[in-house]
């Protein structure tokens, strides 16, 4: 199973059908043992969600790392 933890802000704007269709293609292409290329499609897709609702500003600055967290 595949799950996006967003934070509260970004949640409200995206919406949960948006989520899940991501967690749902990628669960899709890790069944079919893809999982680089179901990996960075779904990262593909919520970096495009983010840029919509979110678009890059020179004046906004990234606040938590970046780093990837597996639980």
């Amino acid at each position: 199973s595949v799950d996006i933890v967003a934070d509260r802000g970004v949640h409200v704007k995206v919406g949960n059908l948006a989520w899940e269709k991501i967690c749902h293609d990628m669960e899709a292409e890790f069944h079919e043992s893809r999982f680089e290329s179901g990996a960075l499609n779904g990262i593909r897709a919520v970096t495009q969600l983010l840029l919509q609702h979110f678009p890059v500003s020179d004046t906004l600055k990234n606040e938590l790392p970046d780093n990837v967290v597996i639980l």
